[in-house]
């Protein structure tokens, strides 16, 4: 395959990414409208909002008492009937660096695991060193744990509560397994030599029946992963130029190797699924340095989806599965009108149905991090935006269940037109939100984590 260095020239401009490389993303068709005379003023002076969208929010919402507590959970079993059916719950967030977030996932998937028999947690991170991990010593602690699978921006306090709780889980009847779905590295279990010691173990059981130096074939897609980052977050040339030397090489190795384990009499799983994984990381850097990080972008999240769903339907297919990611990746449709392709959460839709429920999570005041830890205050919001709204709702915690098909009347048309909501807390992005999520989360006010 020939690659045109002239092609690949960084410029500043282009090289803007969404990923992880910072190491660690009017009425609706069934409203009919009240005559004049029964509906209320539609403009509140103070605040610009559209009372009747804020109505709906006040009459709909359900409250959570707190955001920590794990030995109380009836606040949460007014929940119940929303996590009853499906199999498959994504619970999102704005931003990867708020400890409330944090905190309310947490609580979260403690209560689906005891109250609704979840099984796994699947974070945005490495499918293999997530997924493999927990078996990699007996004795293995929470934060043990945490380094191993999770990228940086994750180690915080909040987090490490969850990690101690798998951990202590594995003594029981009902442990909760952990697990990964990410194309990209990010736990200090992704180290090469673990590679090495598992495939090597595969291949004792499936010998190769071709020639294949695996050292160097693991060392080398190490080496990709990292020139990756160096190409699109240092803008390093000579990062960009390793890509273009190694990569149809490396791709044409990995289509064999992939070939081989799948073609076995009984393929096993796991294997087929890392391999898999080796192989789309590849996409998604091939994509990145062809074509632009915007590229890069959607070919991770077709990645992401394609290993969830080879970890859900053949590694863990009796496995109630927790998914743990940013808002933009659990979007069941075009997560904003800046972004019109579908994204992870929109393949796992198509693939699962009714099976998958969706829920985002959205601050309304406070700070966050960044997914470098630096510190980021909430800015303020436009009138009718989704933050806006309910922050003059309600004080509390909100849950907020969507309807799909948009209700006679017009206090939910704002679900079911273009609605600004916010990425990490300030930038405002147009989505259809009935379209995109199950349900909403909406925390008053958002903290810095608590880095370990």
């Amino acid at each position: 395959m020939y690659h045109d260095q002239s092609r690949h020239t960084l410029t500043l401009a282009k090289v803007i990414t969404f990923c992880f490389v910072t190491f660690i993303t009017g009425c609706g068709s069934g409203s009919s409208s009240p005559s004049t005379s029964q509906m209320p003023d539609p403009t509140q002076p103070d605040t610009g909002n559209n009372a009747n969208y804020v109505s709906f929010i006040r009459d709909n919402y359900v409250s959570i008492a707190s955001l920590t507590d794990t030995e109380d959970f009836n606040d949460l079993r007014s929940l119940d009937a929303y996590f009853s059916g499906p199999r498959l719950i994504q619970l999102g967030e704005s931003s990867h660096g708020s400890k409330q977030m944090n905190q309310i996932k947490n609580r979260l998937t403690q209560y689906l695991h005891q109250y609704h028999g979840f099984n796994t947690i699947a974070f945005e991170s490495s499918t293999f060193a997530c997924t493999n991990a927990l078996n990699s010593k007996p004795d293995i602690s929470g934060r043990e744990l945490m380094g191993a699978c999770i990228f940086g921006i994750w180690m915080t306090e909040s987090v490490l509560d969850l990690f101690d709780y798998i951990v202590a889980s594995q003594n029981t009847e009902r442990p909760l397994k952990l697990a990964g779905f990410d194309v990209q590295r990010s736990g200090s279990f992704d180290g090469t030599h673990h590679y090495q010691a598992f495939f090597s173990e595969a291949l004792i059981r499936q010998p190769l029946t071709f020639e294949l130096d695996l050292e160097a074939l693991l060392t080398t897609i190490a080496t990709l992963s990292e020139r990756d980052r160096n190409c699109f977050r240092d803008y390093s040339q000579s990062g960009c130029d390793y890509i273009g030397q190694q990569l149809p090489d490396i791709k044409a190795a990995l289509d064999k190797l992939v070939d081989h384990f799948a073609n076995q009499v009984t393929p096993e799983p796991m294997t087929l699924l890392v391999a898999r994984s080796m192989r789309r990381m590849m996409d998604m850097i091939e994509a990145s340095y062809e074509s632009g990080i915007s590229a890069g972008i959607r070919a991770r999240d077709r990645g992401m989806a394609n290993n969830f769903i080879d970890l859900a339907d053949s590694v863990l297919s009796s496995d109630k599965i927790i998914i743990w990611a940013h808002n933009f990746h659990i979007a069941e449709h075009y997560p904003s009108d800046t972004t019109p392709q579908k994204h992870m959460g929109a393949h796992l839709a198509d693939h699962y149905g009714e099976d998958l429920y969706t829920v985002a999570l959205y601050m309304l005041s406070g700070e966050h991090a960044s997914n470098s830890r630096q510190r980021i205050s909430v800015t303020q919001h436009a009138p009718n935006s989704l933050e806006s709204l309910a922050d003059e709702a309600t004080d509390s915690i909100a849950f907020l269940p969507l309807n799909k098909q948009d209700q006679a009347g017009a206090a939910d048309d704002w679900l079911f037109t273009e609605t600004i909501a916010k990425e990490w807390g300030t930038r405002e992005k147009k989505v259809v939100l009935a379209n995109v999520y199950d349900a909403i989360i909406l925390l008053p006010t958002s903290n810095m984590p608590d880095y370990l």
